[in-house]
């Protein structure tokens, strides 16, 4: 793997504190990442990071984003489309999405749950990203999504076209997360809306399993985000923070990092490691563990604490800018 140390991303000072080491534990690779904090602004990230082009290797085809299972049939059908559906019903709390003529970009949209949520119920003009190149052929062929392959930066899009624009946990694996939020506010119309949803690394969860942490998921997650990094990072792409929502994680988080604690790998690695005949009895361990610490996600939303936010971002007048 080829890798490269950088400065902060946030505000580009090269002083940092370590935490701990991470390590990849959805695919059981053997590599392990520096995680550490800026000194300066607090940012968290892994440093050194992979390289662009060795990022592949951890993005294999069964990488959970690429599951096309989860908008076709079973049981990730039915918990991911009404998961879609509250997210678009929160979005309208702060832009309609009921004309044909609002177009809203789906940024890293993986096997277009989303967008296929969206298309089902809204007028709006629904435009996908993705890198990989089966799943959006997958989200093009057979869900008739408009779905681009490649980076934003790879597809032009003219000044102020958007009226949306949306990075379901996305931008944790962003490696160049100013410049792509200058993008987006160039692409925004004027009262346009931003709303990224991130793992909140200040989470209750977080601090207590530290490097087991199951939304760590390094290298994956690039950049770990709180509400106040991720505030100053909007602030300094000249966007204004509207709100944030700390949302009621998956309870899966916290089943998962429980097993991760004791050192036994869940779901994709079980059978790896233990043999076929542990994959189910694993994985009906983390559920029963899930459903124990399902509550516990709702309480920790309701005292701001929970894995993950929503943040909703205005794009600022350049002439409001500061």
């Amino acid at each position: 793997m080829k890798s490269e140390k950088i400065s902060c991303y946030l505000c580009g000072i090269d002083k940092e504190t370590f935490l701990f080491m991470g390590r990849d534990w959805s695919f059981r690779l053997k590599e392990q990442f520096r995680v550490v904090r800026c000194d300066n602004c607090g940012l968290i990230y892994i440093n050194p990071r992979p390289a662009f082009e060795s990022l592949g290797k951890f993005y294999p085809p069964e990488y959970r984003s690429f599951q096309k299972r989860q908008i076709n049939n079973g049981l990730r059908s039915r918990l991911w489309g009404p998961i879609e559906r509250r997210r678009i019903a929160e979005i309208e709390k702060f832009h309609s999405l009921d004309n044909q003529d609002i177009r809203l970009l789906d940024i890293g949209c993986g096997a277009g749950s989303f967008l296929h949520s969206l298309k089902m119920g809204k007028e709006c003009q629904g435009i996908g990203i993705e890198m990989g190149k089966e799943v959006s052929n997958f989200c093009q062929k057979q869900l008739n999504l408009d779905v681009r392959v490649g980076t934003l930066f790879d597809n032009e899009f003219q000044d102020k076209y958007f009226d949306v624009v949306t990075m379901w946990h996305y931008f944790e694996h962003e490696l160049d997360p100013l410049t792509i939020l200058k993008t987006v506010k160039r692409i925004l119309k004027e009262g346009g809306l931003l709303v990224m949803e991130v793992p909140n690394i200040d989470s209750f969860t977080a601090r207590l399993f530290k490097s087991r942490w199951s939304s760590l998921d390094v290298p994956r997650h690039i950049i770990q985000y709180t509400p106040e990094t991720i505030r100053h990072m909007l602030e300094k792409t000249g966007f204004k923070l509207e709100a944030i929502k700390y949302v009621p994680s998956d309870s899966l988080v916290a089943g998962t990092s429980i097993l991760r604690l004791l050192s036994i790998p869940a779901f994709r690695s079980s059978s790896r490691d233990f043999g076929e005949i542990w994959k189910f009895p694993i994985r009906a361990i983390v559920l029963f563990l899930s459903l124990i610490t399902f509550p516990l996600s709702f309480l920790l939303s309701a005292l701001k604490t929970s894995d993950i936010i929503r943040v909703y971002g205005r794009p600022v007048k350049d002439r409001e800018a500061v």
